[in-house]
């Protein structure tokens, strides 16, 4: 690795520029750009070792058991997201996300959101704002011991496929701004990262 480098050294009233190659430095007074850094109290060698030690602890720290998974669906009015991150405490986080395509406002929501077979979140949203894009309709964790480890242990595509079935579904009730109401159900399917 080799970079151009330029020191200003106000005692001396000069520049000095050089290349850095791996700690070492040539094409200029070497004494000098030691003893600069020397009287600073800084050393060259434990600075650079440093700078090349610290991304690989910050990708090890943000690496550790990241993944997510997910499944969308859509209708004609309506797209549906289901997403499945890594959570340290309960092995995973399921977040439900809504978005309206159609043209004008809703007025009232209501859904049932059936993930697994064993698993039904319900709610409503009166007056829901679409104006940023999706909203969040639930979050969720595994709700048994032996799930929660399992995803803390890391799945797969296929476990995860497995644990949610073929198609989790969005049922949705809803009212638009001229007061019609309106029943559609999303499919959700999985989607390959």
């Amino acid at each position: 690795m080799r970079q151009q480098l330029s020191f200003q050294f106000p005692e001396k009233k000069r520049n000095i520029e050089g290349t850095l190659t791996l700690g070492l430095a040539k094409n200029f007074d070497t004494a000098m750009f030691k003893s600069y850094f020397e009287i600073g109290g800084l050393h060259l060698k434990k600075t650079i070792l440093v700078f090349l030690i610290l991304p690989f602890l910050l990708l090890g720290a943000c690496s550790e058991k990241e993944w997510s998974y997910k499944y969308e669906g859509a209708t004609d009015n309506w797209n549906g997201v289901t997403e499945i991150f890594y959570d340290k405490e309960n092995g995973a986080r399921f977040v439900g996300k809504i978005k309206y395509l159609g043209n004008g406002d809703v007025k009232k929501l209501k859904f049932i959101s059936e993930l697994t077979q064993t698993s039904q979140q319900t709610g409503s949203v009166q007056t829901p704002n679409f104006k940023e894009g999706y909203i969040i309709i639930f979050q969720d964790v595994p709700n048994t011991d032996s799930t929660k480890n399992d995803f803390k242990n890391g799945v797969t595509d296929e476990e995860v496929k497995s644990f949610f079935g073929d198609y989790p579904v969005f049922k949705i009730d809803w009212t638009d701004e001229e007061g019609i109401d309106h029943t559609e159900t999303i499919y959700l399917k999985y989607v390959a990262q």
